[in-house]
């Protein structure tokens, strides 16, 4: 088994920020994907001296990003190869230490206001095992198949009180998971979605990189602004 990935990301001022690592431990393949905007309130920015909202909403989701690679280079993933039930459950609890954490620091910081959070969209695959995260706007997407054909349907979990939730499950073979900014999952229809990443079509790298410019290009034409997305696909194929 392996997966085939691919992102886009739209520039500009206040663009969203993506984080995509892939590594490979033994035989078991690892896919960490994030993407993050600050929320910032109208007018917010200029007052905290950060600049524009935009500028305020690039600086924390790309603070917020970079604090999750740390962590993820960081990961002994080859003990994880070894023994999944135990360190997976370590996963979960590291990555919610380390998103916690890196909101104190962008509220000690001023570059978000206390109580300000940064809207993300998540996903750790280590072979079958997922674990999904979200907060605010963005939104995660399960792509499978149903009576033969392609769907789509939106996944999320239970919300605490800064509305940060996880999920966590096994990934069958032949099917995908989609990270979408707000602007992104929003322009675009769940029929257009599943018609252009249906899993029973999309099996190469060179047609997940297709697909997902077809989308980016529906979502510009609709006005769609600081877009970005990650699709990932698990496939029966020896990665490497």
């Amino acid at each position: 088994m392996g997966y085939i990935t691919s992102c886009y990301r739209q520039q500009g001022d206040g663009a969203a920020s993506l984080l995509l690592q892939q590594y490979l431990c033994g035989q078991m393949p690892v896919c960490f994907a994030c993407i993050s905007a600050g929320t910032g309130r109208d007018g917010w920015g200029d007052e905290n001296g950060c600049g524009n909202k935009d500028e305020a909403r690039d600086r924390a989701g790309g603070y917020l990003t970079g604090r999750l690679l740390i962590w993820f280079r960081g990961f002994p993933w080859r003990s994880l190869a070894k023994g999944k039930e135990k360190y997976f459950a370590r996963v979960r609890r590291e990555l919610e230490k380390t998103i916690r954490q890196s909101d104190r620091e962008l509220w000690d910081g001023a570059v978000l206001a206390g109580g300000e959070t940064v809207d993300l969209a998540g996903m750790l695959c280590a072979d079958e095992n997922v674990i999904l995260f979200g907060r605010g706007r963005h939104r995660i997407f399960l792509l499978n198949t149903m009576f033969g054909k392609g769907h789509v349907r939106e996944l999320s979990g239970e919300r605490d009180s800064s509305g940060l939730w996880f999920w966590e499950g096994a990934m069958e073979s032949n099917v995908g998971i989609l990270l979408t900014s707000q602007d992104f999952g929003n322009c675009l229809s769940p029929r257009l979605l599943q018609q252009v990443l249906n899993v029973n079509e999309a099996f190469t790298q060179e047609q997940a990189d297709k697909r997902l410019k077809e989308l980016a290009r529906e979502g510009e034409r609709a006005g769609g602004r600081n877009m970005a997305a990650v699709v990932l696909y698990r496939r029966e194929f020896e990665p490497g």
